[in-house]
């Protein structure tokens, strides 16, 4: 077979045992995750013109251990607990880059990110010069910094929520922490699965 054609036959294999039951125009099947904490892994980080031509940073984050969420015992007390099912998913987030505030709202993201030494950011010494002052920035080095962190990880608060200008539509907002906040949010003391 040459490269450049498709195996069919693995198409059509695939496309064969595909259910399609849970399949409607509004959605594939996919239940939004469970509001809770994720600890992902990114796959991608990429700049690229969206829709209408904007600027966009793109994440596409994987879970990678089934996430956190808050549960409540007999008596009333709430507690962390894991959320099964949720490992493998996948998260995206995504950075609109048309105004100066979306660009701190994405370097600031950015330096959640730690490096080797705990607390400190990865991305610190890429983004800052001898004297801890900002470098400026530019489309080479907002790439560059894209490509360090993919393969990193770190938590991603998960919550959907009614949208209110859609009444009957949700509205998923994932907002990456830092460790230190996940380390306050307790995250850090949940016990691993086996």
């Amino acid at each position: 077979m040459e490269d450049n054609k498709l195996d069919m036959s693995s198409l059509d294999d695939l496309l064969a045992s595909t259910d399609l039951g849970d399949v409607t125009s509004e959605g594939a099947g996919y239940d939004a995750l469970p509001n809770g904490y994720y600890l992902c892994e990114v796959e991608s980080a990429e700049l690229a013109p969206n829709k209408k031509g904007m600027p966009m940073v793109t994440f596409k984050l994987k879970v990678i251990q089934n996430g956190i969420i808050e549960a409540v015992d007999d008596n009333g007390d709430a507690y962390l607990t894991r959320a099964k099912g949720t490992v493998n998913r996948k998260i995206f987030k995504f950075y609109v880059l048309s105004e100066q505030k979306k660009v701190k709202d994405l370097i600031s993201d950015l330096l959640k990110f730690e490096g080797e030494v705990e607390g400190e950011s990865m991305l610190e010494e890429v983004l800052k010069d001898e004297n801890g002052k900002y470098v400026p920035l530019s489309s080479e080095l907002l790439t560059g910094c894209l490509d360090i962190i993919v393969g990193s990880t770190l938590y991603v608060s998960s919550t959907t929520s009614p949208n209110k200008n859609n009444p009957g539509e949700m509205s998923t907002w994932n907002n990456l922490l830092s460790w230190k906040r996940a380390g306050q949010l307790g995250l850090l003391d949940v016990e691993p699965e086996e």
